[in-house]
């Protein structure tokens, strides 16, 4: 019923329609309950369900994996360093904050961002991964060996 409200509001809106009273209501109610509630407008109006993470923020996550893959690639004490050992370094870093402002570059943008930062290495490390390939299906091989 929300999506074929907002479609009723938009055409409405580009034909320069009145708009009807009950896609006005229902937009009113979610004004309210955004501005009382502080949730979400998106929540409000039914547009997109509780747990669904909004562009906004799929962006604000993106960016602070981009920021951590670099933060955690010039945490090297040694060349051929494991991924693992520079998220422990950065990790250490990031829980030693602020007095660990120094020591790497990218920390102060890292704590710029109004989203949470990992506090572990397993949370760091599980952000920046490198991913892996899907194996190909088993039916390629099938016909192989024989």
């Amino acid at each position: 019923m929300s999506i074929e409200n907002q479609k009723r509001l938009l055409t409405c809106i580009e034909a320069g329609l009145p708009i009807p009273g009950d896609v006005a209501a229902w937009y009113m109610a979610a004004w309210r309950e955004h501005v009382e509630t502080n949730k979400p407008l998106c929540l409000c109006l039914g547009l997109r369900g509780a747990g669904i993470r909004s562009a906004k923020k799929r962006e604000l996550l993106r960016h602070r994996d981009v920021l951590l893959k670099f933060a955690a690639s010039s945490c090297t004490q040694y060349p051929g360093e494991s991924l693992w050992s520079k998220c422990e370094t950065l990790a250490d870093m990031i829980r030693r904050w602020p007095r660990s402002k120094s020591e790497n570059p990218l920390l102060p943008h890292l704590f710029n961002l109004p989203i949470e930062l990992p506090q572990s290495a397993v949370g760091i490390h599980d952000r920046i991964k490198p991913t892996r390939r899907t194996p190909p299906l088993f039916t390629e091989y099938a016909g192989r060996g024989k």
